[in-house]
């Protein structure tokens, strides 16, 4: 016989039981929606830092272009030309072979401003007006300068130091041994350096230098204060690779970047670059006046 509180009993289990099976089944539905949403998540992350990757080199593109653009806008007010590596190259050894019994060729070294040049009286009562006019105002420039030959204005990276010649040549010789000697050139930036090995303009790439550091705060997370804080120590952390591996080089080195940053590498600092410029144009930043 069964008694009545039995049947409870049961109906009671089996109401339960339905009820565990309802709650298992919800258990379920959250742990998928919860995984599916994690998936999300991570892909939102990756594309989000793809995007900013792709933002971060079209923006460093737009630099590029419009360093272009100025140096185009340059060259047309100063009548400046930027000529290729192998054409200076060419050009300056064809200079180097000049010769006048008159000894009048004028050769002019200006690693910086002109108006800071010490032989400039020297050289005023050497040239004619219109030769010095020219040189006038310019900064990180070589001259060969000769009235009857004609004058050569030589834009580059001031890898030269301050001279002043007048013989029956023209003294190309520390422009030349420069080009062609052994050396390296790091090409600095937060986050991605190169270095080359080159010589007389051919060159190969030695080491690429690259680590993600953040370059612009997202909405959300930690302060802007503590972002600055993380970016500062990763750059610093970054540096320091860079330096300890151009310390370790066997040859001249010469650094091309941000002058923050060149600050913390051994190394002469030549002056910027132009990330959108072929090699060794890059390197050299070759403009030419004939006048």
């Amino acid at each position: 016989m069964k008694l009545p509180w039995n049947r409870k009993n049961k109906k009671r289990i089996n109401e339960l039981e339905e009820k565990i099976e309802e709650l298992e089944k919800e258990k379920q539905k959250l742990e998928n929606q919860y995984e599916a949403e994690k998936d999300r998540r991570s892909k939102l992350s990756r594309k989000k830092q793809e995007a900013e990757e792709q933002l971060n080199r079209l923006r460093d593109k737009v630099e590029g272009l419009k360093g272009e653009k100025n140096e185009d806008t340059k060259e047309q007010e100063e009548g400046l030309k930027g000529i290729g590596f192998e054409k200076g190259y060419s050009l300056l050894k064809k200079l180097s072979t000049l010769r006048d019994e008159k000894q009048e060729l004028v050769t002019v070294y200006c690693p910086g401003k002109f108006g800071s040049f010490d032989r400039r009286k020297d050289l005023k009562n050497s040239v004619g007006k219109e030769a010095f006019h020219e040189l006038s105002g310019r900064k990180s420039f070589s001259a060969f300068l000769d009235e009857d030959l004609g004058n050569w204005l030589f834009e580059s990276r001031p890898f030269f130091g301050e001279k002043m010649d007048i013989s029956e040549s023209f003294d190309v010789e520390e422009f030349l041994k420069f080009i062609e000697q052994e050396k390296f050139w790091v090409l600095v930036s937060a986050g991605d350096t190169r270095v080359f090995r080159e010589e007389s303009g051919a060159f190969e790439e030695v080491e690429h230098l690259k680590s993600r550091i953040e370059k612009q705060h997202s909405k959300g997370g930690f302060s802007q204060g503590r972002f600055e804080r993380k970016r500062e120590e990763q750059i610093s952390q970054y540096m320091d690779e860079v330096k300890e591996f151009v310390e370790g080089l066997d040859g001249e080195v010469f650094l091309l970047g941000d002058q923050r940053f060149c600050e913390e590498v051994p190394g002469k600092r030549l002056g910027g670059f132009d990330p959108n410029r072929s090699r060794p144009e890059q390197f050299y930043g070759f403009r030419l006046k004939k006048f």
